[in-house]
């Protein structure tokens, strides 16, 4: 069996490795069935899946499982960003010639209209298909690659590739287009998550779900085609999760960061669409504990993940629905620890790292397995000489019925990874044709207090076009990143096309559009609503228009 296989087999796990360019080392210690490489940094590693899978949390670290990730959206635009005057050619004419934007998505139409030039040539001008398993031509391994020719052949010839079933792949790239037309594309269809990593997080088998490590090594093959074609790209990302600490130290979030300060390389990702959901719980131990209430509906699986400070020690006690009580349980280091509850069946996984490695905060993660329907309380104590805070997030909405949620819920600190990676240009959605916030946002700021989102772009109720340019009405913070990456297109264009600020990166990018941001309620008098920058609107509401205009006024 080659990687191809373990690719997509269910008798083999993958672990996301940081091993720092030091291969034999990496060999040597885990002893891979099988390895990947995507930079200098972080290697895949495949394995045989153990018997003990599901209780090997403790055993391992945390940061070796690849997250899982959901699409954020929701099952006159133009103008509001300020594309159409920057795009008419008395005024500067940019349109994104020259520059490459990275799809990282669920497919693409490649027939629609927005991707065909007049002509019949097509603006794509590589792709991977994660999905096919057949071919096993791609230089990671597993999938399909597709060179320009051969997608330019599939269009003349009618053949389908690259098929979007949700179209939401090709609704976000046509909406990035739309803002920069004369960009090109480079694709890449992911792959759904295993059913073993789904089972370990307890992610419904129907959910569109995406592995960490399907889409590092999405944005790796995304890196080597824009260093082949030797034009400026942006990324779009458009999924997220509730994993981890909301700190930007997943591998993901590390990965991006290191991008955006990359000559020629931005990353525009989705805030999220977590702000209502009531997945966010904030709190703090005062007295004996602090009850954290989970009310359970359809014996949903989930996750629930409790960070606090590393300067404090904390633990968890469980209050079942029908009166059964499990006492404080102890952290093991070798293997999970089980509960079995006598009453409503189930099973919880609770796993302790004191430190988690990435985030040096401490970690309590309960799994639990179809339990019972009601209200849980988990008894959450605290030790230590500093404040006994602690954050706590339950999965995405894609990945829970919306009837699970805490009773008391924080919509704060909600925003997705990797939407709080330092330079990606997070982006959260706005109504523009009444410049209401999408009730639906995620909320920042990150969990250690930097500000994101950085935007809002329209993402209500936006038109466009999804698979057989059938037109469809998209809301979400999803729609929203898209938009920004076509304005993110424009600058690079600007920059590079007219050999002006050659070594602009996605981080200065992302410092342009905040500074053209149009921020609603700072008029001055009554009107002083609010200041700048906020938790809901960031540093405001996209204006490639006005970016340009504050540079012209420097």
């Amino acid at each position: 069996m080659d990687i191809s296989d373990a690719a997509y087999s269910e008798d083999f796990v993958e672990y996301i490795i940081e091993y720092n360019g030091d291969r034999d080392s990496l060999k040597e210690y885990y002893r891979p069935y099988g390895m990947s490489v995507i930079d200098d940094r972080y290697a895949v590693a495949y394995q045989r899946i153990p018997d003990d899978y599901m209780e090997s949390f403790s055993r391992l670290e945390y940061y070796l499982f690849p997250r899982v990730y959901g699409l954020m959206d929701d099952v006159g635009a133009l103008e509001a960003i300020g594309a159409v005057n920057i795009q008419q050619e008395s005024i500067l004419g940019l349109t994104g010639a020259g520059v490459l934007i990275g799809i990282v998505d669920t497919g693409i139409d490649i027939f629609g209209s927005a991707f065909v030039e007049i002509g019949g040539r097509s603006k794509i001008l590589a792709a991977w298909d994660q999905t096919d398993r057949e071919a096993g031509n791609a230089a990671f391994g597993y999938g399909r690659e597709y060179s320009k020719e051969e997608i330019q052949a599939a269009v003349d010839s009618g053949q389908k590739i690259l098929t979007d079933a949700t179209g939401h792949g090709t609704f976000c790239a046509g909406t990035a287009l739309s803002a920069a037309p004369s960009s090109k594309l480079v694709v890449v269809k992911l792959k759904q998550a295993k059913e073993n990593l789904r089972r370990f997080y307890g992610i419904p088998a129907g959910a569109d779900a995406y592995s960490e490590i399907d889409i590092m090594m999405a944005v790796a093959y995304l890196l080597e085609q824009q260093k082949k074609l030797r034009m400026p790209m942006c990324i779009l990302m458009p999924m997220g999760t509730n994993s981890g600490s909301h700190t930007g130290a997943g591998a993901l979030d590390k990965y991006i960061n290191n991008i955006g300060e990359l000559r020629g390389l931005a990353v525009a990702v989705a805030g999220g669409n977590e702000g209502r959901a009531g997945h966010h719980y904030s709190g703090t131990v005062i007295g004996e504990y602090a009850a954290v209430e989970v009310d359970v509906a359809h014996n949903d699986s989930f996750t629930l993940e409790i960070w606090g400070p590393s300067t404090n020690t904390y633990s968890v006690a469980i209050e079942i629905p029908g009166g059964e009580f499990v006492e404080r349980i102890s952290p093991r280091y070798d293997k999970s620890s089980i509960v079995r509850p006598i009453f409503g069946g189930g099973m919880i996984y609770v796993d302790y790292f004191l430190v988690e490695d990435s985030a040096g905060q401490e970690l309590v993660m309960l799994r639990f397995v179809t339990p019972a329907n009601g209200i849980w309380r988990v008894r959450v104590y605290g030790i230590g000489s500093t404040e006994l805070s602690f954050n706590a997030w339950l999965p995405i909405s894609n990945f829970i019925s919306p009837d699970t949620r805490f009773v008391v819920s924080d919509p704060r600190i909600t925003i997705t990874s990797p939407g709080v990676a330092e330079t990606a240009i997070c982006t959260c959605a706005y109504d523009y044709t009444n410049g209401n916030l999408y009730i639906e946002n995620s909320r920042g700021y990150t969990a250690d207090k930097r500000v994101k989102p950085d935007l809002l772009a329209p993402g209500v109720h936006i038109s466009g076009a999804g698979s057989g340019d059938e037109t469809v009405i998209r809301s979400g913070t999803s729609v929203a990143a898209a938009y920004t990456a076509g304005c993110s297109a424009l600058l690079f264009e600007w920059s590079y096309g007219r050999k002006l600020v050659r070594n602009i990166n996605g981080n200065q990018i992302r410092r342009y559009l905040r500074r053209g941001a149009v921020r609603p309620g700072t008029a001055g008098g009554l009107l002083e609503i609010r200041e700048y920058p906020n938790p809901e609107w960031g540093y405001g509401l996209l204006n490639i228009y006005n970016t340009f205009e504050s540079l012209r006024n420097v």
